[in-house]
């Protein structure tokens, strides 16, 4: 991942007139206790490059976004913080205003009843599954099913999603079913930028 962008201006306000690079370091030790050695923070011009050693691949991520939530941290740099190999697939997603974990759950899974395994995945950046913000990243982890029935697809010069929509399902008016599995980067279904790396769900035949 090594660099992973956020809104500079929204998130929690911790940072004080001290040290920003303690109180990243103190946060991270919070909430995550003992589970990354040698851990420092370096924050430069809005940028925590966080080192040390996590024991999971998990750690590691939610070291990444409780630094990037942050109001203030406008990048992490997570190429100096080590952590074993996982096998489980994790993207990223950012909060959209009116979302929920329900509708995000909805969106992702299929099934709003499924928000709580987002909401285990991101137990130290999300307090309460009732509260969270538009802008705040969060881990999603795709189990096999959900890798399974999805492909990714990279956007082309002259693209539009009635044309991606044609070549994977044959029917240009099913691009409405890859607006709502991109929700979370895609704004309007009609502006997409080549690319954009955009989900492809797989659909019945």
């Amino acid at each position: 991942m090594a660099i992973l962008d956020f809104l500079k201006d929204v998130g929690a306000n911790i940072l004080g007139l001290g040290s920003e690079s303690q109180d990243i370091e103190e946060l991270l030790k919070q909430e995550l206790v003992d589970r990354i050695s040698n851990l420092k923070c370096d924050f430069t011009n809005g940028i925590a490059t966080l080192y040390g050693s996590c024991d999971t691949q998990a750690t590691k991520e939610k070291a990444v976004l409780l630094a990037g939530n942050i109001k203030g941290v406008e990048k992490v740099n997570d190429e100096h913080l080590s952590a074993p190999p996982s096998e489980e697939i994790t993207e990223y997603y950012t909060v959209q205003p009116g979302d929920t974990l329900s509708k995000i759950a909805s969106r992702l899974y299929g099934n709003a009843g499924k928000y709580p395994v987002i909401f285990e995945a991101n137990r130290e950046v999300i307090k309460d599954p009732n509260l969270i913000y538009p802008g705040q990243i969060l881990r999603i982890i795709k189990p096999p099913a959900v890798q399974a029935t999805s492909d990714n697809y990279t956007v082309k010069p002259s693209d539009t999603l009635s044309k991606i929509a044609k070549e994977f399902y044959g029917d240009a008016r099913k691009y409405s079913i890859i607006f709502e599995a991109n929700r979370d980067i895609l704004k309007d279904p009609n502006i997409i930028q080549p690319g954009q790396k955009l989900r492809i769900p797989k659909i019945a035949e």
